[in-house]
């Protein structure tokens, strides 16, 4: 394989993991019971989203990022417990 060919190979790849670093979606979706789900992104319009049914699950949800991102938790039950950060 020519250098050249290597390099364009290489710059391609850098490019495109670039594009895809926000615009992020998650979804979390739990049945039974002491489930733990924490979902973490960076980055500009992400979202996520999880669902918890049952007795003494846990979730978290952090997101960093500038520009409109979105959260959230839905949990039916008993002894659930939920947090949701977003940083800018």
């Amino acid at each position: 394989m020519s250098k050249r060919l290597v390099m364009a190979a290489v710059a391609s790849l850098a490019f495109t993991s670039i594009a895809f670093a926000q615009s992020n979606t998650a979804t979390t979706v739990q049945i039974g019971g002491i489930n733990n789900s924490f979902t973490a992104q960076s980055g500009a319009r992400n979202a996520a989203t999880t669902v918890q049914t049952g007795f003494a699950n846990n979730a978290g949800i952090l997101q960093n990022g500038y520009k409109s991102s979105s959260a959230a938790i839905g949990q039916a039950g008993v002894f659930n417990n939920a947090a949701i950060t977003q940083r800018r």
